[in-house]
């Protein structure tokens, strides 16, 4: 690796990690930080790690998925590590309607929620991980953008963070969106995203902090709570039921 470092947008998929990963790269590029390089997962890794001995400064990269190419760099410390997440519930509904997959994919052995609980773990687990909480991002981005660029190092003003979040808020994500062009190439809008921006044609789904209330049946209520109850009171999400 020939820059300074990897900054790391690794947060909980359908918790706003585009909107930070965008916030991220913007801090980065106006500073004259380093660039942005783009998501990883495990398809795209081996290009992704070759991107990272061409980058002059910091790297900014987004992902879901705790990547065991990356570990040496986090172990070194040559990594600054910004997490989102969400309420499961919220996170649940929003996975299901996004890429219509059944509620037993969700909930089931290994599937998103465990995934995404276990990657929260290993995130969080690292010293020094900036995290944010999806609800703070959508009712006081300015603050969460402030957050951030002291994460990098950075002091901003108070108009240059609201400045910032208003760019990058929902309406504004809404807006990119609606220009987005899917070329035709193979796969649907579920799977073609802006490479610069990297939002789907079907990025936001409801965007809301409560919708999963209605959108959900109470026993996908009850078996979410009753398999994540510790997770969701550990990061502050009351349960409806007696669960935990």
């Amino acid at each position: 690796m020939q820059g300074q470092g990897i900054i790391l947008c690794c947060g909980m998929i359908r918790s706003a990690s585009t909107l930070q990963y965008q916030v991220v790269a913007d801090l980065v590029k106006r500073s004259r930080l380093g660039q942005s390089i783009g998501y990883a997962d495990r398809q795209s890794i081996p290009e992704v790690m070759q991107k990272l001995d061409r980058v002059a400064g910091f790297a900014v990269v987004k992902t879901h998925e705790v990547l065991p190419e990356l570990d040496p760099f986090i172990e070194q410390g040559l990594v600054r590590l910004l997490y989102s997440f969400r309420d499961l519930r919220a996170v649940a509904l929003s996975v299901m309607r996004k890429w219509e997959i059944p509620f037993a994919h969700v909930i089931g052995r290994n599937g998103w929620l465990d995934t995404a609980v276990a990657s929260s773990t290993r995130w969080l687990s690292v010293p020094g991980v900036c995290a944010s909480r999806y609800e703070d991002m959508v009712l006081a981005l300015p603050g969460e953008v402030t957050k951030w660029a002291y994460a990098l190092g950075l002091n901003i003003r108070r108009g240059q963070a609201e400045e910032l979040a208003a760019r990058y808020c929902i309406e504004a994500q809404r807006d990119r969106i609606r220009m987005i062009q899917n070329p035709g190439e193979a796969g649907g809008p579920t799977e073609y995203f802006d490479p610069e921006s990297l939002l789907h044609p079907n990025h936001i789904i409801d965007g809301s902090l409560e919708g999963w209330k209605i959108g959900l049946e109470k026993w996908q209520i009850r078996q979410i709570e009753g398999r994540f109850s510790r997770w969701l009171l550990d990061h502050g999400y009351q349960l409806t039921s007696a669960a935990g």
